[in-house]
């Protein structure tokens, strides 16, 4: 999943909900994106693996990667 946002997006905490659907099964998880001033830097994120299937009644895992750039500091 990529989030991109403009700059012209306002600073503000944005709540998330992310779905995942199989056939009659539905699965949500609920994520803020805090979008920081202009000049304050930027991030990237990316998951892993792009996609997976597996059995019903089973779970996975997925891996997301955070990539600061243009300045942004650690809380």
């Amino acid at each position: 999943m990529t989030v991109t946002t403009a700059t012209t997006t306002p600073a503000g905490s944005y709540p998330l909900t992310i779905t995942g659907v199989s056939g009659t099964l539905s699965h949500t998880a609920s994520v803020t994106l805090v979008v920081t001033a202009a000049g304050a830097g930027n991030f990237s994120l990316s998951a892993t693996p792009a996609s997976q299937s597996i059995p019903a009644g089973a779970s996975t895992t997925y891996t997301i990667n955070v990539t600061r750039t243009g300045g942004l500091r650690e809380a």
